[in-house]
C-alpha cells in the first residue's frame, strides 16, 4: 500500500517539477530514509493508549526518536502531560480535547490513508473486544463451555 501511495505522489508531483524517488526495500528505507529525508511516507502502527501513540511522534520528548520526525508543539506537550496525571478525571478529558484542538490547528503530519480492519471471534469466545487501536482486549475474555 505504501508503494502505491508513493508512486501516486511521485506522478502527481512530477508536473510541479518535483522528482520523488520511491524506495521500496524496507531495510534500505529504515537505513536511509525514515526520520532522515525531508519528505517521506511512514506508517503508524496502532498503540493501545494515547501515551504510547502520541509521545513518540507528537511531543517534544519524542522528537528525534527514530522515525518520529521533528514535531514540536508546547500546547500538545502540556496537555498530554496533564492528561497522564489522572487518566480517568474530567481534567484529563479536557486536556485530551485541548491536545486534539492544538493538533488540528498545527498538525504533526498528514494521514494519507487508513487501512480497513476487521476481526472475527468464535461463538465460544465471549467478552473479548477489539480495541479501537486494533488490539485485542482480553481483560474480560473467557471461553464459554
Amino acid at each position: 500500500m505504501r508503494e502505491r501511495l508513493g508512486v501516486t505522489l511521485q506522478q502527481l508531483a512530477r508536473p510541479g517539477g518535483f522528482e520523488l524517488e520511491v524506495r521500496i526495500p524496507f531495510n534500505r528505507y529504515n537505513a536511509e530514509v525514515s526520520g532522515k529525508a525531508p519528505f517521506y511516507i511512514d506508517g503508524y502502527f496502532a498503540r493501545p493508549t494515547i501515551d504510547t501513540g502520541c509521545i513518540p511522534s507528537c511531543t517534544r520528548r519524542g522528537a528525534g526518536m527514530r522515525g518520529s520526525g521533528t514535531y514540536k508543539n508546547e500546547t500538545v506537550d502540556r496537555a498530554l502531560d496533564a492528561a497522564r496525571l489522572d487518566r480517568r478525571s474530567r481534567e484529563a478529558e479536557g486536556a485530551l480535547l485541548e491536545m486534539q484542538r492544538a493538533m488540528a490547528e498545527d498538525p504533526p503530519g498528514y494521514i494519507a490513508y487508513s487501512v480497513n480492519f476487521a476481526c472475527a471471534y468464535r461463538a465460544a469466545v465471549q467478552g473479548v473486544e477489539t480495541h479501537p487501536m486494533r488490539w485485542f482486549d482480553l481483560r474480560k475474555g473467557r471461553i464459554a463451555t
